[in-house]
């Protein structure tokens, strides 16, 4: 096992937090700063009387002063849009600020001892206990490959190779995850394959009801579309019968 020092990150993340906090006022106050001027230059030149009356007669711009207050109003409309994505920052940014301040405060907590044997690559010793069929790893293939830092597993979104990467992927998945990433302990490695189980079991659990449902949907409409036809027949052989009888 390796010890790793303590985690003291407290002063970087207590900077970052104050930096995210600021930056999200500062963003808000410049644009809110030109919004306001922009809004001060437009009423100013609304407020000659010739041009404010043509405007409403018909709003040309061959008008003296009528194609400032057109720029104007587009800039006025650009700064609410600025406005509108800085408010969606600020209500990020914002919040993450408040807890990396709040984080920093904490005390720091010793950095987990990892299993030496994972997390080496190729020279990462197998532990015997591991093996066997991993269903994250099949069924969960790039979300799974992403958590265990297994990037080969993005074969599966390839054509043609998807069709039996999975299968690869369910027999290698043990070992690839034990290779990519540091674990502390088999037990910890086992316990986050099972979580991975079961959200591949709930996965294939939908696909397979929306199979049952889309296929089940299809019968119906198709018996639907056969019983509307020969309904549509009876009638048109009612109908030639009445035409012969009224013949004859």
């Amino acid at each position: 096992m390796t010890n790793i020092p303590l985690e003291n990150a407290g002063g970087k993340k207590n900077r970052e937090g104050i930096a995210l906090v600021a930056i999200s006022i500062v963003i808000l106050v410049l644009v809110l700063a030109g919004y306001m001027a922009n809004r001060l230059i437009v009423a100013r030149i609304l407020s000659d009387q010739d041009v404010a009356s043509a405007l409403k007669t018909y709003n040309s711009s061959s008008i003296p002063g009528v194609g400032k207050i057109d720029a104007a109003q587009t800039v006025n409309a650009a700064l609410a849009l600025l406005g509108l994505i800085a408010l969606l920052g600020s209500i990020i940014l914002f919040p993450a600020g408040i807890v990396l301040i709040v984080h920093s405060r904490r005390p720091p907590k010793p950095a987990p001892i990892y299993d030496e044997r994972s997390g080496k690559g190729k020279a990462s010793v197998i532990p015997p206990e591991l093996g066997g069929w991993n269903w994250g790893a099949a069924f969960m293939n790039i979300w799974w490959g992403m958590s265990c830092r297994v990037w080969i597993s993005f074969l599966a979104l390839v054509p043609f190779i998807n069709y039996f990467w999975w299968v690869v992927l369910g027999f290698k998945g043990d070992e690839w995850a034990w290779r990519k990433k540091k674990w502390v302990s088999v037990a910890e490695f086992k316990k986050a394959q099972k979580k991975w189980k079961i959200w591949a079991i709930v996965s294939l659990a939908l696909t397979a009801a929306s199979i049952i449902v889309s296929a089940v949907m299809l019968i119906a409409g198709l018996s639907k579309l056969g019983g509307g036809n020969s309904s549509q027949n009876d009638d048109f052989n009612n109908t030639l019968q009445m035409i012969d009888s009224v013949r004859h």
